[in-house]
């Protein structure tokens, strides 16, 4: 078979997870106990903000690694795997975690991806400790509250579908991400930019598009970054940014025309299979148009 052949027979089979039938059948509830087994299960029909900034980072790096899968996986860092396991002490305190610190005598026996540098699985739990023991996380689990709250919309007929660590439902429902990070982007000017970087803006865009499709118009929502770091000196910084609209609604714009372009090649079942050309453009308009 020719490999042209080959690789539209591939791609027309990878390209399912577009699929907004697909989609409706791979139901995404609160309270599953699979739940996160099928958010992460490389099946789901849906898109996710890390797979919308693959394409905006490359489209080709988005058809290699989504539609014809011959990328190698992505290597899981020791400080993802922190990152993670805060994000499990904090939202999942009742359910055993896989991690394990290397110097356990049976860490070989777990999977290498939950094998974690034993300075940094302490660092971990002392990291959640200084979420969970916080005035502010009591006040905000006093309230109705949902963890691990999967969100799941369509946009341009395009299943998309995210996992909000936690959700407060009050007289306005806020919308809180947890995130890990360094101490020296912890200040609000570098996590400003640090967000820029890494699509947390549009994360939290999309979600807020999500969640709207599931309360009342005109309930208010807010969206919020709950951040906690380590320093060498055993000091866990920590801060409780609300992340107002004019800097997340513009990112939901940019994820809708991706998610438009996206849709496109879906449709006509061809996608890209070089990098754009390098052509000269105003940074300034880019800025504007994009953050």
């Amino acid at each position: 078979m020719p490999s042209s052949q080959k690789n539209k027979d591939k791609n027309s089979q990878s390209g399912s997870f577009l699929s907004t039938s697909a989609a409706e059948k791979y139901n995404l509830e609160h309270g599953d106990p699979q739940l996160m087994e099928k958010y992460y299960a490389s099946s789901r029909p849906h898109l996710s903000n890390s797979q919308i900034k693959a394409y905006q980072r490359s489209p080709l790096l988005f058809t290699k690694r989504y539609i014809t899968k011959d990328t190698p996986p992505m290597s899981i860092t020791d400080a993802m795997k922190r990152g993670s396991l805060v994000d499990h002490l904090i939202t999942q305190p009742d359910v055993p975690h896989p991690y394990v610190p290397k110097s356990t005598a049976d860490a070989k026996d777990h999977k290498p991806e939950h094998r974690m540098r034993t300075d940094m699985y302490e660092q971990a739990h002392a990291m959640a400790d200084r979420v969970t023991n916080s005035k502010m996380f009591k006040t905000l689990t006093s309230t109705k509250h949902v963890f691990q709250y999967p969100l799941t919309s369509t946009i341009h007929d395009v299943p998309i579908c995210g996992l909000a660590d936690m959700v407060v439902f009050g007289p306005a429902a806020i919308l809180i991400d947890i995130k890990t990070t360094q101490p020296s982007k912890i200040n609000p000017r570098s996590w400003h930019y640090h967000c820029l970087d890494m699509g947390y803006y549009q994360q939290l865009a999309l979600y807020k598009y999500m969640l709207r499709e599931e309360l009342d118009k005109r309930h208010p929502i807010t969206t919020a970054h709950l951040i906690v770091s380590h320093k060498e000196d055993g000091y866990n910084p920590a801060a409780y940014y609300l992340i107002p609209e004019h800097l997340t609604d513009p990112h939901l714009q940019f994820a809708q025309s991706t998610i438009k372009e996206i849709a496109g090649h879906r449709d006509a079942n061809s996608w890209p299979t070089s990098e754009p050309n390098i052509e000269p453009e105003n940074l300034l308009e880019l800025i504007n148009v994009n953050y």
